[in-house]
């Protein structure tokens, strides 16, 4: 994985990028998800890409809502159709994302997020060099599970 510019991260995140999600689809709210959009370029994920180095950079990253630090380790991604954890992250390999294709990242936390604004704060760490962005988002509704498989 290498650097990405933050005025990029901010184009990968839509404007209704952020939405509470009823993950079993009975009515209670179980977590959020953020919507991050491939802007750039199609994105391939090789068969037999270093684990370790992508856990670390994933799991790793600093991630905070309206102030409030996130355990990411508990969190999971959804993209092309597969939920990945810290435990099946191998699974990504052999992945292809299309520009416009999307993934979302998903934290468990009871009764989601509130109505309004919310500021997240991402800080990424790559080689050497820490990058902070900081994001603006409105919550933008509710959505199931099967959704954020695609």
């Amino acid at each position: 994985m290498s650097y990405v510019p933050k005025y990029i991260i901010k184009r990968m995140v839509p404007a209704d990028a952020l939405k509470n999600v009823d993950m079993d689809g009975k009515g209670s709210v179980d977590g959020f998800a953020l919507k991050y959009v491939n802007v750039l370029a199609p994105l391939q994920i090789e068969k037999d890409f270093d684990v370790e180095d992508l856990k670390k950079q994933l799991f790793d990253a600093e991630v905070r809502v309206d102030g409030s630090a996130l355990d990411v380790k508990r969190g999971a991604i959804f993209a092309v159709g597969k939920k990945i954890t810290l435990d099946n992250i191998a699974d990504l390999g052999g992945i292809s994302l299309p520009v416009g294709g999307h993934l979302f990242i998903y934290f468990p936390q009871a009764g989601g997020l509130g109505a309004g604004k919310h500021t997240l704060v991402l800080t990424t760490k790559y080689m050497e060099r820490v990058e902070e962005t900081v994001l603006e988002r409105d919550m933008a509704g509710v959505m199931n599970g099967k959704e954020l498989l695609g």
